[in-house]
């Protein structure tokens, strides 16, 4: 009984040791063949092989189809797919879709940066190009960056994240400006530029506040080009109409500017909150 218990367990680890590996090889998926430094990819596995190699670390290498492939059969989403790069480790590689078609991406859960690629970073690399756009765009920045993703479709996609949600990239990072550096700069500027103005003139309440949406109000524009001049005038018109009315004739003194201004930015403020969602601004 004992020998016959033995033989048993000895067989159970020899199927154990066996069979782990390559259940966590098919996890892994298959290694696609290597051309010229791209992987060739024409199978699920070897497209699940490289969102994994991608997602360990290995963020810059290049990928291209060679053949349509199937993910989840129509209606099915028994295979749950696990977007190509994330925050911990984006993509910053190339991948040529080749004009195929990857169908049947499932991405179900609540993980931040989901789609057929999560998180992709592109590199800054665009100043100075002689034909860069006045206005810059995502299609733009792809073409002239190191990172690029083209010639690819995605069908009968269905992903559930948190924020950044999209079917092909779910976030793509730094579209031409260091978002954080930018963001210091701005936060600086508009501090120090209150802080002078403020120095100079005193505070008028309700002017800063109002104004800016009183323009938009006016323009029907979220467009800055018309509305950074539309703003300068109608504060500046603002507050003269406030100063005339506190200095109205007959008044026995002169009444506090910051008692008028709150009777015109008020209900401006007012207006926007209960109406946001009615009010629409055309760039």
């Amino acid at each position: 009984m004992k020998r016959r218990i033995l033989s048993v367990a000895i067989a159970i680890l020899i199927l154990t040791v066996s069979v782990i590996p390559g259940l966590s090889a098919l996890a892994a998926g298959t290694v696609p063949t290597l051309s010229g430094g791209v992987y060739q990819i024409g199978t699920a596995s070897e497209l699940i092989w490289f969102a994994d190699a991608v997602n360990s670390g290995s963020q810059s290498i290049k990928g291209k189809l060679t053949a349509d492939i199937q993910l989840n059969a129509p209606g099915s989403v028994a295979n749950k797919w696990t977007p190509i790069g994330t925050q911990a480790s984006p993509f910053r590689g190339t991948f040529d879709g080749d004009g195929h078609t990857v169908s049947g991406v499932y991405v179900d859960s609540g993980i931040d940066c989901a789609g057929f690629f999560g998180s992709v970073v592109i590199p800054s690399n665009t100043s100075g190009d002689a034909d860069a756009p006045d206005k810059m765009t995502s299609e733009y920045v792809l073409q002239h960056t190191q990172t690029s993703i083209k010639n690819i479709k995605i069908t009968n996609a269905e992903i559930h994240g948190g924020y950044s949600v999209g079917g092909i990239v779910g976030y793509a990072e730094n579209l031409g400006v260091r978002v954080q550096r930018v963001r210091i700069l701005l936060l600086i500027s508009t501090g120090g530029l209150t802080a002078v103005s403020t120095a100079f003139c005193g505070p008028i309440a309700f002017i800063g506040l109002s104004v800016p949406h009183l323009a938009r109000l006016m323009t029907g524009s979220a467009d800055h080009r018309l509305l950074l001049p539309a703003v300068m005038l109608t504060g500046s018109c603002v507050a003269l109409l406030c100063n005339l009315i506190s200095l109205l004739p007959g008044a026995s003194g002169v009444i506090p500017l910051n008692a008028i201004t709150p009777l015109v930015g008020a209900p401006v403020v007012i207006y926007v909150i209960v109406n946001q969602k009615r009010i629409q601004y055309f760039n």
